[in-house]
């Protein structure tokens, strides 16, 4: 059976995964080699994102994360942060609606690529708060996201993460389909 193939977004996926999507995603069907990216706050694999209070939130050493971004939409991010002049993980954070709860300092990136056939859903993010309780500002979101439920490091041929990866000088990373982490070292040497 291919992975999500059973699952119910409209019967079982949480209501703040729903509410992450500005209308209804649609179900896709990911194979590798794909390869999927994310720009994250660095944690220990076993650690706590310690948060006080009572909606602390447990990483799971066995869960690779739910929140991703294909090729296509990283690629693009990477061409606005080079036109518009901003950081990397401030286009990311405005395009792909990221709280700062969520995510403190998104100064990480993780690229897996794909071991085996999953279903995961795609759609464009929903515009939130910058910080849970400020309605002062907003993130426009409409960035493209996929989310993958029951995903695991089982299901993950490569992992390749870089942390503290900017400033990276982005004028010479394609945004394209094979943006790669070599291609982003790259650029940072010549940053």
């Amino acid at each position: 059976m291919i992975l999500n193939e059973d699952y119910d977004f409209n019967r079982n996926a949480p209501i703040d995964v729903k509410e992450a999507f500005k209308v209804p995603p649609q179900k896709v069907l990911l194979k590798p080699p794909e390869r999927l990216y994310r720009i994250l706050t660095p944690a220990g694999v076993a650690d706590v994102k310690n948060k006080v209070g009572r909606d602390a939130v447990k990483v799971d050493p066995n869960e690779v994360g739910f929140w991703w971004m294909r090729g296509k939409t990283f690629g693009s991010l990477i061409k606005s942060s080079r036109q518009y002049g901003q950081g990397l993980s401030e286009i990311v954070r405005s395009k792909m609606a990221i709280s700062i709860e969520f995510s403190p300092t998104m100064n990480a990136l993780c690229i897996i690529e794909l071991k085996r056939d999953m279903y995961a859903y795609e759609g464009i993010a929903s515009p939130q708060r910058l910080r849970k309780n400020d309605p002062n500002y907003m993130l426009i979101g409409h960035g493209e996201q996929v989310w993958v439920p029951r995903m695991s490091w089982k299901d993950v041929f490569v992992v390749r993460f870089l942390n503290s990866f900017e400033p990276i000088n982005t004028a010479d990373v394609g945004p394209n389909l094979t943006v790669t982490l070599a291609d982003i070292l790259r650029a940072k040497a010549r940053g």
